[in-house]
């Protein structure tokens, strides 16, 4: 992981309004929404639960409890990058915020300590609690459409945001990603971006005991087979919803991020990119 620096931390408390999630949601089936909407699944000791994308697109940060476990689910919609953590400190637990920007990516604040977490691995970068790690585990990304054929049963949870909040975020997330134009309220919370590919590329970023490697998107096709140290990963399209996902020969999932490039590269700068011969950019 990049070195913090203070400097470019751009300081914005509560920048989002917090989703505290207090209902059981309603299952995907019974649901009006589009086919093409998007969710974003989560699970806890078994128990799956989804989000709409374009809700948490505007909080940015859901907070609740399943399966008797406190969790956080972390979605940064300019990025695209999202992370379950488990907002626990030696038994204590902590309420989070999105605390304003770095790297061109929201970063978290605890009410606790005031200590400055990085959204996407969970680590505490800055403040009194710097160095510690939450537990992070991963999301997946998919559609109301696969998901109303693949497992019905799901539950959406809904924070019913007014439908203009939903509407602004999905324009800014069409514009930026459509564009690569990051406004300078981003770019000046980032270090030098690499350049090996452009920075909105999508892509899945793996990362497997502090090695990050990077898929994009386009070239995964139908599915790309991996050597990690000796193991087999396979990288496979979900045929319904395209979304690519990464799994080990016996089905256990690394952790594993569906995000854009500039968000992944500047979390884990030494990243390499499946498919290239480039050295990672030092």
């Amino acid at each position: 992981m990049s070195h913090f620096d203070p400097s470019r931390l751009q300081k914005q408390p509560d920048l989002f309004q917090r989703f505290e999630v207090i209902d059981a949601g309603i299952s995907i089936a019974s649901t009006r929404l589009p086919d093409t909407a998007e969710l974003i699944v989560f699970e806890r000791q078994g128990q799956r639960r989804a989000l709409l994308l374009q809700e948490m697109a505007y909080h940015h940060l859901a907070q609740g409890t399943l399966a008797d476990q406190p969790y956080i689910v972390s979605f940064c919609g300019v990025c695209h990058s999202g992370v379950g953590l488990t907002p626990v400190v030696e038994g204590q637990r902590y309420h989070f915020q999105v605390g304003g920007l770095y790297n061109g990516v929201a970063i978290l604040t605890d009410d606790e300590t005031g200590t400055y977490w990085d959204h996407i691995t969970g680590q505490a970068v800055y403040g009194p609690l710097e160095g510690t790690q939450l537990d992070a585990w991963s999301l997946e990304m998919t559609t109301v459409a696969a998901a109303r054929r693949q497992e019905p049963e799901l539950r959406i949870l809904r924070s019913h945001q007014r439908p203009i909040f939903r509407r602004v975020m999905r324009f800014g997330q069409w514009t930026f990603g459509q564009t690569g134009y990051l406004p300078k309220l981003f770019t000046q919370t980032m270090a030098a971006e690499d350049p090996r590919l452009p920075r909105m590329t999508m892509g899945l970023g793996v990362v497997v005991d502090g090695i990050a490697r990077f898929y994009p998107h386009v070239g995964i096709e139908q599915q790309v087979t991996d050597e990690w140290n000796g193991q087999t990963l396979q990288v496979s399209l979900n045929p319904i919803d395209r979304v690519p996902r990464a799994a080990w020969t016996d089905g256990t999932r690394p952790l594993q991020y569906f995000l854009r490039w500039y968000g992944f590269a500047l979390t884990f700068p030494q990243c390499s990119i499946y498919g290239l011969e480039q050295k990672p950019v030092i």
